[in-house]
């Protein structure tokens, strides 16, 4: 599905334009009602003074109006992005921010397509969503320093169609020139083929016959039998991304921790995991598991849950995900 914007409004002698280079959506596969958890009761902002960004407090948090700094802006604080990002402490200290007040013809609601209420997840290479490290100013810090005339990706998460969009785009500053808008695509991203790959012995997590080994594959990007179907979820819980991963030959059975070691599960209540990239690989932890991550435990020749001291104590022992384009 292809929206055409015809033309962008008439510039000031200075000020910022967005151009889309790409949306994509994945959808989320299991309903909540997140909508009670998120709303946070903020008086509406008036609109914002020369002098600066406003920021209203409530007992809910924080509200700021989002500015980008570019070098055609004389004003320290830069251009509005034309919306407010409201932050919520949570009880485990992390931050939910979401994006309110936006206006109907400015960068977030028109050209990058933002909703009310649509929450922050990630910024560039930044994990907003569930961090302790950022705040409310410290995001806002992030927004103004965003580079111009550089790709920018933004994921959000839309809580009432429940679909995480990945943004990608440019930002113009721009004098006394007029902008006319690009091609944006909307595209329904199709759950993600990939092979778990165990890099320090080349081996891979296998399906035989329903039953999980693993083993050296002479080409994984052709052998169904190491392929999985990766998922996105919204855990609404913990405010985090959830991963779940169903063997492709045999869709009934998912990858599950048994509370021994890795292996799969045929029940109907999907089991999640939390993915942690570090360095060159990937620690899984399972949904209720906090704290703990899945290594390869050379002793025991298997995976197991351990805490962080044990898991990390030396590199190459996590998982790699391998990418797959496979049709079937």
């Amino acid at each position: 599905m292809c929206t055409k914007i015809t033309e962008l409004p008439d510039l000031e002698e200075d000020g910022i334009s967005a151009e889309i280079t790409h949306i994509c959506k994945a959808p989320k596969n299991v309903g909540v009602d997140i909508t009670d958890a998120v709303a946070v009761h903020v008086a509406s902002a008036a609109s914002t003074s020369a002098s600066g960004p406003m920021e209203m407090q409530s007992d809910n948090g924080y509200m700021s109006e989002i500015f980008v700094r570019h070098p055609y802006k004389e004003s320290p604080d830069g251009d509005p992005l034309g919306g407010f990002l409201r932050t919520r402490e949570r009880e485990d200290q992390t931050f939910l921010h979401t994006f309110c007040n936006l206006e109907d013809d400015g960068i977030l609601a028109k050209d990058l397509k933002v909703k009310t209420e649509d929450i922050l997840v990630r910024l560039n290479n930044k994990q907003i969503l569930g961090s302790v490290e950022f705040n409310h100013c410290t995001v806002l810090e992030i927004f103004q320093t965003l580079p111009i005339e550089t790709t920018i990706y933004m994921e959000i998460y839309n809580q009432d169609s429940h679909l995480f969009t990945t943004i990608e785009f440019l930002l113009h500053g721009f004098k006394n020139v007029m902008v006319t808008g690009e091609n944006v695509k909307l595209m329904v991203e199709s759950p993600t083929v990939i092979a778990l790959e165990f890099p320090r012995e080349s081996k891979f997590l296998v399906d035989d016959n329903g039953r999980l080994s693993y083993r050296a594959v002479p080409n994984h990007k052709t052998d169904c039998s190491c392929h999985f179907v990766l998922r996105k979820y919204f855990d609404d819980k913990n405010w985090c991304s959830v991963y779940s991963f169903q063997v492709q030959k045999d869709p009934a059975l998912y990858l599950c921790y048994n509370g021994t070691t890795l292996d799969f599960t045929d029940e109907k209540s999907i089991p999640k995991f939390r993915k942690f990239d570090r360095l060159q690989e990937i620690f899984l932890t399972p949904v209720g598991k906090e704290g703990m991550y899945i290594y390869y435990n050379q002793c025991k020749t298997m995976f197991v849950l351990a805490p962080e001291r044990e898991a990390f104590r030396e590199e190459g022992y996590g998982l790699a995900i391998r990418q797959i384009n496979c049709q079937q």
